[in-house]
Order: C-alpha cells, then sequence, then structure tokens
C-alpha cells in the first residue's frame, strides 16, 4: 500500500540560507540548529513513513522513531519536518558522527546502537489541510499543540524570541549555531527565500592524518580522520615547508602495504583504537613537526592506489570515491592536525578546511 501523504512531501525541503548577522525585529524567531540528519514524516492511521531531505524511505534506518511516532502521535494525518539526532551526553550537544555511523549502518542496528531522538521543527499537513502556506507561527502553534510533553525521543524543537541571548549560549557552550525564521513566511522549497537564515559557528577540531595525497613527486593534503571516519582532506594552509616536513615524515613511517595497518574488522566498522581519537598527551602538550635541515631527503616514487590494497590496509573501507583515483601515502604512524572548517556535509566531509596545527604524537 502506498503513502497517500507522499503528494504533500516538498520535492526539497525548506533550507535556511547562510547569513553573517541574526536579523533584527519582531516578526523573527529563533531556533537552536541541531547537529543532525534532515528527516521528514508522514503520520496515517495504519502507517509511518519516515523520509531523507531527498525523499528515500528512512524507516530501516530509524524504526525506533517510526514506533515513537505511531505510539505517542493522536492526529493520524500529519506531515513532521525536523532532525534525527544522536545526543552526546559527556558533550551535553548533538553529536553528529554517531547519527552519521547510524546512517551508514542502512539498517542493520546493532543491540548497542546510539539512542535517538527526533527533533521536531515544522508541521507541513494537518488532518485534510496542506499547512504549507500558513504563516511559520500559525504552523509552529500547531505542531507545539500536538506535542505539548517533550520525550527523550520525540519533542518539538523551542521558539526563541530573543536571538542575540540565544547565540551567546550557543556560542558560549559550542552548539551548532542558530536557525532565524519569519513568523510571517509559508515554507518554500530549497533555498529561494529570505524567509529561514543561518548563523554557523565555525568548526575546530582534531584530526587524526593517516595517510597524504601525492601530486607532481611531494604532499598535496592531507587525509583526516574523525572518530573512525573519513572527513575529507585539507590542504589550505598547508605551508610548504610543511610539505617537506610531511615527505620526511611519510619516507620514515610509509605503511607495509604487505602487512595490515588496521584489522579488517576495525576498519569496516569504524572502530579503529590506533587513530579514531588523538591521545590525550598528544592534546595536551602537541609536539610540532621539526627535522633537522639536512635530514630532509628525497622521498622514494609512490605508485598509485592498487586495486589490490583491501579493509585490511587502510583505516576505512570501501576507500572514498575522491581518493580512488590518488596517489596515496597511508602511514603506519598517523600525525595529528588542527582544523577549522564552516561545517560538516551531508556525507561527513568537513567543508572547506583550513590547517591551523600539524604535530605528530608524543613519544611514549
Amino acid at each position: 500500500m502506498g503513502d497517500e501523504l507522499q503528494q504533500f512531501l516538498p520535492r526539497e525541503p525548506m533550507a535556511p540560507i547562510s547569513h553573517a548577522e541574526l536579523p533584527e525585529g519582531a516578526d523573527w524567531g529563533f531556533q537552536i540548529k541541531w547537529d543532525g540528519v534532515r528527516l521528514l514524516s508522514t503520520i496515517q492511521p495504519d502507517k509511518v513513513m519516515l523520509y531523507s531531505r531527498k525523499l528515500l524511505l528512512k524507516n530501516a534506518v530509524y524504526p525506533e522513531i517510526a514506533a515513537a511516532l505511531s505510539t505517542n502521535v493522536q492526529q493520524k494525518r500529519i506531515i513532521l519536518d525536523g532532525e534525527a539526532i544522536v545526543f552526546n551526553a559527556e558533550r551535553h550537544q548533538p553529536d553528529f558522527q554517531k547519527i552519521l555511523q547510524r546512517e551508514r549502518l542502512s539498517g542493520r542496528r546493532s543491540a548497542s546502537a546510539d539512542s535517538i531522538s527526533y527533533v521536531l521543527f515544522d508541521l507541513l499537513y494537518y488532518g485534510s489541510e496542506d499547512l504549507r502556506k500558513r504563516p511559520f507561527q500559525y504552523r509552529y502553534e500547531m505542531l507545539q499543540s500536538l506535542f505539548p510533553q517533550p520525550s527523550e525521543q520525540l519533542f518539538a524543537t523551542d521558539l526563541f524570541m530573543d536571538g542575540q541571548a540565544l547565540w551567546e549560549w550557543v556560542d558560549k557552550h559550542q552548539w551548532e549555531g542558530v536557525v532565524s525564521k519569519r513568523l510571517s513566511s509559508s515554507y518554500l522549497e530549497g533555498k529561494k527565500h529570505q524567509d529561514w537564515l543561518k548563523k554557523k559557528k565555525s568548526l575546530h577540531m582534531v584530526m587524526t592524518v593517516p595517510g597524504v595525497v601525492w601530486r607532481n613527486g611531494q604532499p598535496a593534503s592531507l587525509i583526516m580522520l574523525h572518530q573512525g571516519q573519513y572527513a575529507g582532506r585539507v590542504s589550505l594552509g598547508l605551508t610548504v615547508n610543511q610539505k617537506k616536513l610531511v615527505a620526511h615524515y611519510a619516507a620514515e613511517h610509509r605503511a607495509d602495504v604487505m602487512q595490515p595497518l588496521y584489522s579488517a574488522s576495525h576498519a569496516v566498522t569504524g572502530k579503529l583504537s590506533q587513530l579514531h581519537s588523538m591521545p590525550a598527551d598528544a592534546m595536551a602538550a602537541p609536539l610540532p613537526l621539526h627535522f633537522m635541515q639536512e635530514d630532509v631527503m628525497a622521498v622514494p616514487p609512490l605508485h598509485p592506489l592498487s586495486k589490490d590494497i583491501t579493509a585490511a590496509h587502510i583505516p576505512f573501507f570501501p576507500i572514498p570515491a575522491d581518493l580512488k583515483r590518488e596517489e596515496v601515502r597511508w602511514l603506519s604512524k598517523p600525525l595529528y592536525c588542527e582544523i577549522t572548517g564552516l561545517e560538516h556535509t551531508s556525507a561527513g566531509l568537513i567543508r572547506h578546511p583550513k590547517l591551523l596545527r600539524l604535530w605528530q604524537a608524543s613519544p611514549q
């Protein structure tokens, strides 16, 4: 049986536009920007359907959300818009890497999987009415009436009228950002509007560097690993001198592809014991890369990434698409780098990363 409400789903969910400052005026409300994955849901008497931003079915990925909606929602003909998140209790904030790991399970959910919450911020359909042309404030007040008692698994995010106070809280507690919404605005698909604006804190992170991309006989970019997941590459900020030092380090710590660098099971699941986190002592007292000038030597020629290299030889598998045609040198001992970036992409990569510092782990 098909989804009768699917015809009322937006072809592309409304998305906020990046903006450097918070707007002013009585027609604006402000919400926390949750660091999660966009999730639309349709609820009918006999079924609950979950959809991604691209309208792909997600019931198998988030079965507990479907169950919670089926149990807790009294009105059985509605469409909700929100985000699936994993809340990190230790950091007291959402954990994007954790929710991305759930996405990559593709339904193979383990018993020890992280607890998922569905954060709701809009109501698009109610009863027999398409609400998208209604003002946001009207839609939000109806949403609140449907979920008056928030639970850990299912709740409507708060709406604040003092944007500056909310931003100061976000800045202090290192959350992702603030979304400003025009209270009188209708729901418009995509980004063809000026009614939802986002102000985000730039990312500031420590990454593991398990390998180096080579071009024209020298290091071109550093491969980044965060919490066992591929996070992209960084080249901006990598100086000529640092490239020489990295080349020397890579020559001394080249991974032997004939011997497993990490266990295949760890690589497949992303649970890397060696590389997924920054050593505490290195974090406390990072050691800059430094070598005697006379020690900088010619680096042996490299070879393109072989098709024979398997999960046992690299810290993630399968090989990311943007690395398949690159000349890569994997390291037997990782480097570490501090970077800034604009945001995570939906694939978990860092958008526009910039290198701040580079170091090797403290000697044990």
